[in-house]
């Protein structure tokens, strides 16, 4: 299994049997999409006699840098695709695209793919289904401002006082509502946002010091000091082990 991928089925007609690492059997009888946000083994078998059309793809969530809006996420996310109609569109031209040798197929069926998860996840946000969590908080009328604005500009200087504004709440509700909704303070969710970002990054080359100064932080040293403390090695050590191949 690739480090760090998930993996989201797309099944347009037939019964499927899908069986988890845990021994669970799940058996699909209608067109649906299915999401593993991590990486988590699984097998898809189509029913005796009917057989299945159903397009794979892995994806790539974060789970490397430790993208909090993906830790929250249940392992198996399952909809039927007449559930949320504003995917039918995109399915359709996944399968399309899929289904013809041209120039640019792999770079439109990329984009397609990720079309397809934001509207997913979009959905999922819109809807409330996710009930725990930072898209939990991303649901809430309020709060999503808030948060928002941290994803956005994760170098401001935020504290709770000026979050508890975008949200136009009082700080002692909005830091009441916020942990209530995601399961962390404000302010612990931020710096996790911030060395996320850091993480994103290093992987992509940028040095140190121009990383502090767009995720928060005076200076290196100070970045520095803040990832140690959230994931147990400075950055080069991190970067050893999770370097972009």
């Amino acid at each position: 299994m690739s480090s760090g991928l998930g993996h989201m089925h797309v099944l347009r007609a037939g019964p499927l049997e899908l069986t988890t690492a845990n021994g669970g059997v799940t058996t699909i009888n209608h067109p649906s999409l299915l999401l593993h946000p991590r990486p988590q083994s699984h097998s898809l078998k189509p029913l005796p006699r009917t057989g299945s059309d159903l397009i794979c793809a892995t994806i790539d969530l974060g789970v490397a840098v430790s993208n909090p809006l993906v830790s929250t996420l249940p392992d198996v996310i399952l909809v039927k695709l007449a559930d949320i109609p504003r995917l039918m569109p995109t399915v359709n031209l996944l399968v399309e695209e899929a289904n013809q040798q041209a120039s640019g197929q792999i770079a439109a069926l990329n984009r397609l793919t990720e079309y397809l998860l934001i509207l997913l996840l979009r959905d999922l946000i819109d809807t409330g289904r996710i009930t725990t969590g930072i898209l939990a908080g991303l649901s809430d009328p309020r709060l999503h401002n808030a948060i928002t604005a941290i994803h956005k500009n994760p170098e401001h200087p935020w504290t709770v006082e000026t979050l508890a504004e975008q949200a136009a709440m009082s700080r002692a509700r909005f830091a009441l509502r916020f942990r209530e909704k995601t399961g962390v303070t404000p302010l612990n969710y931020l710096t996790h946002w911030r060395v996320s970002v850091a993480c994103s990054m290093l992987r992509k080359g940028k040095r140190l010091e121009y990383i502090a100064s767009r995720v928060g932080y005076s200076n290196q040293s100070a970045l520095t000091r803040i990832f140690s403390k959230q994931k147990g090695q400075t950055p080069r050590e991190w970067l050893q082990q999770h370097k972009l191949t």
